[in-house]
C-alpha cells in the first residue's frame, strides 16, 4: 500500500531536519550568537554547489541596489572575489569539503583559460561543455554503480533550452530545440535517451517525459498567433 501523502510529507521532513542537525553537529561554531552564524552558514551551503565546489553570489539576479540606480548584478554566477571570503568563512567553522573543491574548480579554470586572466565571474558549472555533445545535454558525465552512461537524457535537453531562451540565448535555444526536433521517429515521437554519437533513440518509448519537454520547449519558443499571422499576410 502506497504511505498517505501526509506520512510520507512527514518522512521527508524528519529527514531533512535530522540532515542538517547531522551536518551542524560537526561545525565549529561561536559560542556566542550561535543561532545566527549556524543560520548563515546553512545558507551558504545551499549557496554552493556540490558537483565543481564553488558557490553563487545570490540566489537572485539583477535585483537594483536601489530605487533606479541602474545598478543590477547578476549574481548566479559565482564571483571569485565573494567565492574567496564565502570559503574562508566555510573553513573557519570546519565545513572544509568546499574547502578542498574550490581549488580545483580554479585550477580547471586557469587549464581551460590558457594564458588568459581570470575573470571576474564563472558560471558554477563550467556544465556546460563537458555535458554538451553533438547537441544533446547528458544526465551525467561521472559514472555510477551502474557504469559509465553514454546516452543523453532527452528531457535534461529540454530543460536546457528552456533556461537559454530564458536568460535571452533564444538563437541557441533555437537551434538546439530544431535538432530535437530533427530526431524524432517517423511518427514524431521521441524516447527517453539518444546517443550523441549516433542519433539512435534509446529508453522507453514513447516517453511522456520527452513528450512533455517538447511542448513546453515549444511554447517557450514559438511566436505569437498574432506575429506569426501577420507574418504569413
Amino acid at each position: 500500500m502506497p504511505e498517505a501523502l501526509e506520512v510520507l510529507a512527514r518522512q521527508f521532513l524528519d529527514e531533512t531536519v535530522g540532515y542538517w542537525w547531522d551536518w551542524v553537529r560537526d561545525l565549529n561554531v561561536p559560542f556566542d550568537w550561535q543561532e545566527a552564524a549556524i543560520r548563515a552558514v546553512i545558507t551558504l551551503k545551499l549557496c554552493s554547489y556540490d558537483d565543481t565546489g564553488v558557490m553563487v553570489a545570490a540566489l537572485t539576479t539583477s535585483i537594483p541596489e536601489s530605487p533606479g540606480s541602474g545598478r543590477t548584478w547578476d549574481y548566479g554566477y559565482c564571483w571569485l572575489r565573494d567565492a574567496y571570503f564565502t570559503v574562508g568563512a566555510l573553513n573557519r567553522l570546519s565545513a572544509s569539503r568546499t574547502m578542498e573543491a574550490f581549488p580545483r574548480f580554479i585550477l580547471d579554470v586557469v587549464q581551460r583559460g590558457g594564458d588568459a586572466e581570470l575573470a571576474p565571474l564563472y558560471p558554477i558549472a563550467p556544465i556546460e561543455r563537458r555535458l554538451l555533445r553533438n547537441g544533446f545535454v547528458m544526465r551525467y558525465v561521472q559514472e555510477d554503480h551502474l557504469g559509465k552512461l553514454d546516452s543523453a537524457f532527452l528531457l535534461c535537453m529540454f530543460w536546457y533550452t528552456d533556461a537559454l531562451a530564458g536568460v535571452g540565448r533564444r538563437d541557441e535555444s533555437l537551434a538546439l530545440f530544431e535538432n530535437v526536433l530533427a530526431h524524432r521517429n517517423h511518427l514524431g515521437l521521441l524516447s527517453e535517451d539518444i546517443d550523441p554519437a549516433t542519433g539512435v533513440l534509446w529508453g522507453n518509448f514513447p516517453q511522456t517525459y520527452s513528450q512533455v519537454g517538447l511542448i513546453f520547449a515549444a511554447m517557450r519558443l514559438s511566436r505569437s498567433w498574432e506575429e506569426g499571422m501577420w507574418r504569413a499576410s
